[in-house]
């Protein structure tokens, strides 16, 4: 069934390609687009500056953007409840957010009485409460599940939170909906087996094969990622722990904002923010994802592997990745094995080819958009 009329919440600017869980909402933008959906995005005015590029202005119908500029003052009650708690008891209250706000909330609604969607797209569980209205019940409603929040909170809270408490509360928020998106298989079993109300489908990070350009890379190894806190610790332990069992020989280029936290170097070259990643990854022969903490599978690691490029990753960067098959991915947390799997790959040329190959194979049997699309068909339009 095409033609099908979709809201889907997302509260970044899905066409700010910086950052890598934009990726998977532009792809997703172009499915519906295949298949001939009419989208309207309803997002937040302090996280997004839409100014979408002309060749991005078919993918959508319209874009809400929604200004939250009146005082909460539930909102602002609780800010200081937790932050007395934090000053004078010393005790921190992790709870599982809810950013949907009463006000929020009305708005949404107003913008589904007035259009009728046939099917409602949630991007993140700490939104899920927008659709928690009796109002919603004749639209087909769809969580998209990127991230096991509970872990993520555990870490935060170096493992002081009420666990029981906070994934019960993540278990009735999935509830709420008929259908899910899991992007690992992982969090696909995990929560098929609490949440009884709908149904689960594996929606793996899914692009384009990487077109390939002829010339030899100038790169070595490659990193790729924006500036937040899970991929600053990922480089921080790179430089302080790997990086001096590599051959100062080997060139490694940085890309995104994560540029600006690693070393000066005259072997480190620092790209920056690109709009199109292509042409660092042909110029590149790894691909690297040093990553100590945070869930859901990786962009960055997709990107790379649609590209052909073997990928050496810790435990935390290869998730969603099987670790079963041979797909030119190799993990290692263990900082001396991290540089052996690299130098391996450099100094091995049938090695590296074979990896490269097993990279590309597996990236078309696993996300590419042929693939993906055929459960996105179940989820969408049946």
């Amino acid at each position: 069934m095409k033609n099908r009329s979709i809201l889907l919440f997302y509260p970044h600017n899905v066409f700010d390609q910086n950052c890598g869980i934009n990726n998977r909402y532009l792809n997703l933008l172009k499915y519906f687009k295949s298949r001939e959906c009419s989208v309207d995005i309803f997002t937040l005015d302090r996280n997004c500056r839409i100014n979408p590029d002309k060749v991005y202005r078919d993918l959508t119908s319209n874009i809400y953007i929604y200004k939250d500029s009146v005082f909460d003052l539930k909102k602002f009650l609780r800010r200081v409840y937790l932050k007395t708690r934090k000053i004078i008891f010393r005790i921190e209250c992790f709870t599982l957010p809810d950013l949907s706000s009463d006000k929020m909330k009305r708005e949404f609604k107003k913008k589904v009485s007035k259009k009728k969607y046939d099917l409602i797209l949630i991007s993140y569980i700490n939104w899920a409460r927008l659709i928690d209205d009796p109002f919603f019940d004749n639209q087909i409603k769809v969580l998209d599940l990127s991230d096991f929040t509970t872990h993520q909170l555990y870490e935060k809270a170096n493992g002081k939170i009420n666990i029981g408490a906070v994934f019960n509360e993540e278990i009735d928020r999935i509830n709420l909906f008929d259908k899910i998106m899991a992007v690992s298989e992982s969090e696909h079993y995990l929560f098929s087996q609490f949440c009884n109300a709908p149904e689960f489908y594996y929606v793996p990070i899914f692009m384009e094969e990487g077109i390939s350009r002829d010339g030899a890379p100038d790169h070595d190894l490659l990193i790729v990622g924006s500036d937040n806190p899970h991929n600053i610790k990922g480089v921080n332990w790179f430089f302080n722990n790997v990086y001096n069992f590599l051959e100062r020989s080997m060139t490694i280029a940085v890309a995104g904002g994560i540029s600006d936290y690693v070393p000066e170097g005259e072997n480190i070259k620092k790209i920056g923010r690109l709009d199109d990643l292509a042409e660092v990854y042909n110029r590149s022969k790894i691909a690297l994802s040093p990553l100590l903490s945070g869930s859901g599978m990786k962009v960055k690691v997709v990107e790379a592997l649609s590209y052909g490029l073997p990928v050496v990753a810790t435990v935390f960067g290869s998730t969603g990745i099987s670790a079963s098959q041979a797909n030119g991915v190799f993990v290692a947390d263990d900082p001396f094995k991290f540089s052996t799997h690299i130098k391996r790959l450099l100094s091995g040329s049938s090695h590296y080819k074979e990896s490269s190959k097993n990279a590309l194979k597996y990236f078309i049997g696993n996300f590419s958009s042929e693939i993906v699309h055929k459960n996105l068909d179940k989820i969408f339009l049946q």
